[in-house]
């Protein structure tokens, strides 16, 4: 028989949710750090009449995890904002606003987008920018012949020919640089999008962690805690710089129709395999 008493606690190697209705996996993240296991409840006193407490009644119990992820797992990102990746393929594009930083080719005096702008959302406008990158002179489009119209441009497809009076080079005769900004559709992109009526679902989180025996610290020890139902938080802030971690916390729930009530349980097999 399979018996212990004593851990080292050590690290969650993967958390993992399930879908609670299909049994698939939503996403799986295997950053994990700085986990923590948050065990609370309510009481409720009663008290003699000069306040004296006479006992204590339980009612509720609370649990929550909340760790780090090393990186930025975008299967979680989309899930914290209640929704899921859109992925860009050839027949589904992904459509996004883009901005350019572009020198002008002073020789054919034209400006090449690095895609192409969607008919429904055409580019009216561009900007000169300044030496120092600061915004310049702004230029708008137009349908006429540009020998009439030397201070506009017109555009086809990625190609934007710039009329005769737009400057194409500076003083020390470098190339011009334009900032221009458009919508376009991307295929080979991936999209997340926060909308204020989605939240994140109900789901089945089970944590792959690795323990220690306290008598052979080198032994590892595999353990694994399961919420079968828990609620996914969605506030969070993420440090956009590179040692920046992505917060991670649930809350677990009472499964109503069960009969134990559990929040969560923590099996910790005979097996040392590691997640």
């Amino acid at each position: 028989m399979y018996n212990i008493d004593n851990l080292v606690l050590d690290r969650v190697t993967r958390l993992t949710k399930q879908d609670i209705s299909s049994g698939d996996i939503e996403w799986t993240a295997n950053q994990i750090k700085d986990g923590t296991l948050e065990c609370g409840g309510e009481a409720v006193n009663a008290t003699d009449n000069a306040g004296a407490t006479i006992g204590s009644f339980d009612r509720t119990k609370t649990s929550k995890f909340t760790a780090s992820n090393s990186v930025i797992n975008l299967g979680v990102f989309a899930d914290q904002l209640g929704t899921k990746k859109e992925v860009g393929t050839a027949d589904k594009k992904v459509v996004t606003k883009k901005v350019d930083v572009l020198e002008a080719n002073p020789t054919a005096k034209t400006i090449t987008l690095n895609w192409t702008p969607l008919t429904t959302s055409p580019v009216t406008a561009i900007w000169a920018l300044t030496t120092e990158g600061g915004l310049g002179e702004k230029f708008a489009v137009t349908a006429s012949d540009l020998a009439t119209n030397k201070t506009n441009f017109t555009i086809a497809g990625k190609t934007i020919t710039l009329g005769d009076d737009i400057p194409v080079k500076r003083e020390d005769g470098s190339p011009m640089t334009f900032i221009v900004i458009y919508k376009c559709e991307m295929e080979n992109a991936v999209k997340i999008t926060n909308s204020s009526d989605n939240f994140s679902k109900a789901g089945t989180f089970v944590l792959d962690s690795i323990c220690h025996d306290v008598c052979d610290p080198s032994t590892k020890i595999y353990t694994i805690i399961v919420f079968e139902r828990a609620k996914l938080s969605n506030n969070f802030s993420l440090e956009i710089k590179p040692d920046g971690t992505q917060p991670i916390e649930f809350e677990g729930m009472t499964n109503y129709c069960s009969k134990d009530k559990e929040q969560f349980y923590v099996v910790i097999p005979e097996d040392e395999a590691e997640a």
